[in-house]
Formats: C-alpha cells, structure tokens, sequence
C-alpha cells in the first residue's frame, strides 16, 4: 500500500461522518436507478413504442441493471457495511451496469440500434456517481477506467457471438466511443476532485489541531466554546477559541494566560485543561473538559432561590477551588454565577466547577493594560472600581458574597440601571434584607464578606471554617436531594431575572466612569 494511500484511508476512517454519508447517497442512487430502469422497461413494452420482446438482451439487461442495483441499496440499508465493504460495493455495482451496458450494445439483432443508448448510460451513470457519491479523483479515474472498457473492446477486438455490425463506419463510430468515454472519465474525474476537495476542505473548518468541532455551546467575553473530540481518544472535549475579530495583542496575552493559569491549577473544583495550540491560520485555541450540567445562573432561573444547605454545599466547593488559586497567588477576578457549573460528574450530583480564568492574573503582578476595571460589574468590589491594581484575594471573597447572596435571594444585592449607579451601590449602600428565610450565621458571613473595606472582610480559611460549621449544624445537603432536584430540572420552567442591560464583563479604565452621586 503506498504513502498517499494509507494517509487517505486513514483521513477517512478518521472522518465519523463519511461512512454514513456514502451509504446514503450509494442507497439513492441505487433505488433511482433500480426504480427508473423499471419504469423505463415497463412503459416502453406496456405502450408499445418498441415492439420487441421482453426477453430480448436489451430488455433483459435493463431488468438486470434494475435489479442489480436495487439489491445495492437493499446491501447498504441492512449490512451496515464498513467504509471498505461500501467502496467494494460501488465497484460491483458500477461494473455490473458496465457490463449489461456492453450486453445492450453487443448482443442480439438489437444491439446496432441500442449502442448509443449503452453509451448515454454509461454517460449518465458516471456523472451521476461522480456528482453524488464522496469518491477520491484516484478512485474515480480508475473505476470509471474500468467501465468503459465493455463497451470500448468490441470496437477493437473480434469476439465470436457478438453483433459487431455498425450504424456508421466503423473507424468513425470507433472513434466517436474513444473521445466521448475518454471525456466521460475526465469529467467525472475532476467533478469527484472538486466535491471532495470541497468536502475535505469544510472538514478543515471544523478541526482544530487533534479536535473535530460538532457544535457551538457557549460563548464569552474572549471566545466562542465548541463541544468537540479528540482524533485518538474519541473523548468529549470543550474547546475554547479566540475570535479573530479578538485576535489584538493584548487579547492574545490574556487568552494564553486564561490557558496558563487554569492549567496550573489542579484542584477538582476547578476546570480542567487538556491541551492549547494554534492553527495554521493563526487561530488560538485550548482543548478543556466537557462539563454535563448548567452555570449557576440558569439554576437560579429554573428554581428560584436555593435551600440555605445547598448554597452552602455550593460555596465549600467555590471556595475550594478559589483557595487554592489564592495559594498560589492568583486572583480569579471574574466569580459570578455564570462562571460557576453545577454538574452530573462521575455519579455526584451538584459537583461544582469554577470556570473562565480569563481576567485572572498574579496578585504582585504588574497589570498588562494599566490601571483597568475589569471583572462583571454586579460582582465587583468596592476597591476593583477604582483599578485592578487594587485587587486582591479578597476581591474574589466579595464576589462570593454576592453569588451566595444571589443563590439565597434569587436577586443580586446591588441592582442599578447604570454603571454609575451600580458603582455607587457597591461603595456605598450596605446589602438590602435577604428575602426569604436564611439562617442568621449565614446572612452575617455573607454581609462580612460584602464589607465596604477589603480589611473589615473575613480570610478564605474564616470563611471555609465558618460554612463547614454550619453544614454540621444544619446538616449536609445529601445526594439523593441533589439527585431529586437534577431529575425534575428538565420540567422547572425558567424565571425571570432582575436584569438592567449591564454588560456581563467590562474592561476600561477607571476615568470613564463619573465619580456616583450619594443619590444616582
């Protein structure tokens, strides 16, 4: 087997969708095929137009192409054949039309007046192949080679019982079989090339490095996410890519940062990464688990505000993957409820996975566009309005506070119809009442972590020691609830949420916003 070879078989065995898509277009084919030459045969001897009978070799060779090719299609739809047994099928098939196009113009007293109709089948039937079926310029050369050789070796060859006579001199009529056949398997060449190449090209489109892109899932503030699989390891994949549109220098600085920071981390509540590259043109990817659940957010919607043991079941695993960020001197900068899934994962039910590391960057590090704002306007810190230079670990704590205020209320706690506005309620209003019943230890963690002062907010280690005392206190939220929610989720209608147009992620310098008014 030659190179070229063996890289083709292997491109298509890689290629999950051609195996079914030439089954479907061989199995139409044949049916058309097997159904026309039926209808042609019966209306030609059931009219009258041709007064020969139905036993004649022509006949008998339109029946036997009609039948020929309805058991094809009956093969395709019921052997489930593999891509090799699909291609050996097109081969019998087209040489079993070969073959009774050759009866039709050789055999019988009819034969002089059938030639040129053999040579319109064999016409038809390779455009028609070449046009429909996914096939290799290589493959189609030599099988429609192949072809017309019946038809071709009488013109040259004495075969005893064949009916060699001629309509035209036969060096003419010859001649007309060479140019017109030889035109036949050109054209059907370059039209299965061109197909292919287009195929294989829109392939291309949906690859990046080892992954095959299957559907858009989501996107954010740095790129679109694809659900996508590995060549190899056939294993679900969520691949992350940077727009071109967002390919700036800056934009490319922070999306390998993203891939960096979030590959570093190793703790189970934290997303993981499996690989990051570029394409040929250019385009910036990286390759992460494919999480089964939904982001917090849509929670929220769907249910309304969650029982006070499940916001704490919930806020153990936030913070665990958020403290060991904060050990390694990384700041997440962007905790929102958008950011957090909730997720089905290795039978556990309500496994919390901390995504999108896109904003984060080292505590000590020099900013990269200056003193910006950057983060979800409704989760940032008093301090993070003034420039990211001022953030830290604590800033995080505060936007845990607002999502555990978020996942108790089902309503954020600073609402403002203008980023002015909004500006001014994180620095200045205190949190309003929870609605609903919550318990009083659980409100004051949540109000300390809102405090207006960085300094006045409780340590990560506080407020783990704080949740996990009161999960012995109100007891663990158990499996088979989680279980119970996750089995009707399907069927809880989603809820309006308290929006005001706000974008979802900002990142601008800190003069763009006004100094707020005490009453905006």
């Amino acid at each position: 087997m030659s190179l070229r070879r063996a890289i083709t078989e292997q491109a298509e065995a890689s290629d999950p969708g051609l195996r079914d898509l030439l089954e479907e277009r061989l199995r139409f084919s044949y049916v058309v095929v097997g159904v026309f030459g039926l209808i042609a045969i019966t209306g030609v001897h059931a009219t009258g137009v041709i007064e020969h009978s139905i036993f004649e070799p022509q006949a008998l060779s339109v029946l036997a192409l009609s039948l020929a090719t309805l058991c094809g299609a009956l093969a395709c739809h019921t052997l489930r054949l593999s891509i090799t047994g699909l291609r050996a099928l097109d081969v019998v098939i087209q040489m079993v039309v070969a073959v009774c196009a050759a009866v039709m113009c050789w055999v019988g007293p009819q034969a002089i007046e059938a030639r040129f109709v053999s040579l319109m089948i064999v016409t038809l039937g390779g455009l028609w192949r070449a046009t429909l079926v996914p096939s290799s310029a290589g493959r189609t050369l030599v099988l429609m080679g192949l072809v017309t050789l019946p038809i071709l070796v009488p013109h040259f060859v004495t075969v005893p019982g064949l009916n060699q006579g001629h309509l035209v001199p036969a060096v003419q009529e010859a001649g007309v079989f060479v140019v017109w056949t030889s035109g036949v398997v050109i054209l059907s060449t370059f039209t299965s090339k061109i197909i292919y190449d287009l195929r294989k090209d829109l392939n291309q489109l949906k690859r990046l490095g080892r992954y095959e892109l299957e559907e858009r899932i989501g996107a954010g503030g740095m790129g679109e996410v694809f659900r996508a699989r590995h060549d190899l390891l056939r294993r679900p994949t969520a691949v992350k890519l940077l727009l071109p549109d967002r390919a700036g220098e800056n934009a490319v600085s922070r999306f390998e940062q993203e891939v960096q920071i979030t590959a570093s981390l190793a703790h189970p509540n934290t997303i993981a990464v499996y690989d990051y590259g570029r394409t040929a043109d250019r385009l910036f990817y990286y390759a992460m688990e494919l999480l089964d659940g939904m982001d917090l957010e849509e929670v929220v919607r769907r249910s309304g505000p969650l029982p006070p043991r499940r916001v704490i079941h919930i806020l153990l695993q936030v913070m665990g993957s958020l403290g060991e960020a904060h050990g390694r001197g990384l700041i997440h900068r962007d905790v929102k409820a958008a950011n957090v899934m909730l997720c089905r994962r290795g039978g556990i039910d309500d496994f919390v996975k901390v995504l999108d590391f896109g904003l984060a960057r080292r505590e000590q590090a020099p900013t990269v566009d200056g003193d910006l704002i950057a983060g979800t306007p409704s989760y940032l810190a008093p301090e993070a309005w003034l420039g990211e230079r001022h953030a830290d670990a604590r800033t995080d704590l505060y936007a845990v506070g607002v999502l555990g205020w978020f996942l108790l209320g089902g309503q954020l706690p600073f609402a403002a119809s203008s980023l002015i506005a909004l500006c001014a309620a994180h620095q200045e209003r205190p949190p309003p009442p929870l609605e609903g019943p919550a318990p009083e230890r659980l409100e004051r963690l949540l109000e300390g972590l809102l405090a207006k002062d960085p300094a006045d907010r409780p340590t990560g280690a506080d407020v783990v020691s704080t949740l996990e005392s009161m999960q012995e206190e109100l007891g663990a939220w158990t499996q088979r609830e989680a279980a119970a929610w996750w089995s009707d989720a399907g069927a809880i209608p989603r809820r309006p949420l308290n929006e005001h147009g706000l974008p979802e992620t900002l990142v601008l310098p800190p003069d763009r916003l006004r100094t707020p008014s005490k009453d905006p």
